[in-house]
């Protein structure tokens, strides 16, 4: 599933650069989605873009949160081997490489969907978006709480803190 988003996430990126110039809109037939090439040397939402020195300490900054979740990612998968945080950790990773590979080799980062007013993103984004909500919906909804290493408690009824007095 990580080959699988970068490798798509690359395809459309390299088909946008190779098809479309910079700052090229195509819209779609509602006009409400539409391809639109641009570069994003910021952060999310373009947040510091432009900033003097930004292209390798934005790579710095994505490179340690691409760790960060690998080693929660093994932390999380040694406890428990659910589908949904495996999908989840995969779909973060794959969109944190992506955008990663773009951040290194360009000094920016390849945006080209636009929908409505909401800030032009790619498919990494989109990967990453939706792995941080499936994650959050696991564990929200579907994770058990870790009970291991509670103090006083115990499998007899009646006898919270566990010693007996006979």
């Amino acid at each position: 599933m990580i080959l699988l988003s970068v490798a798509i996430d690359r395809i459309t990126k390299i088909i946008v650069m190779k098809h479309m110039t910079l700052g090229q809109s195509i819209p779609s037939g509602n006009h409400f989605i539409s391809l639109y090439y641009t570069r994003n040397t910021g952060i999310a939402f373009s947040l510091f873009d432009d900033t003097a020195g930004a292209r390798w300490a934005l790579a710095g900054i994505q490179a340690v949160l691409v760790v960060i979740i690998i080693v929660i990612m093994v932390v999380i998968l040694m406890r428990e081997t659910r589908v949904l945080t495996s999908v989840a950790f995969a779909l973060m990773l794959g969109g944190g490489i992506g955008n990663l590979i773009d951040r290194i080799a360009y000094g920016s980062v390849t945006d080209f969907v636009s929908v409505g007013s909401f800030p032009v993103f790619n498919f990494a984004d989109s990967c990453l978006t939706v792995g941080c909500a499936v994650l959050i919906v696991y564990l929200l909804f579907f994770s058990q709480p870790d009970n291991r290493g509670t103090a006083g408690t115990t499998d007899e009824p009646g006898n919270p803190g566990g010693s007996s007095s006979a």
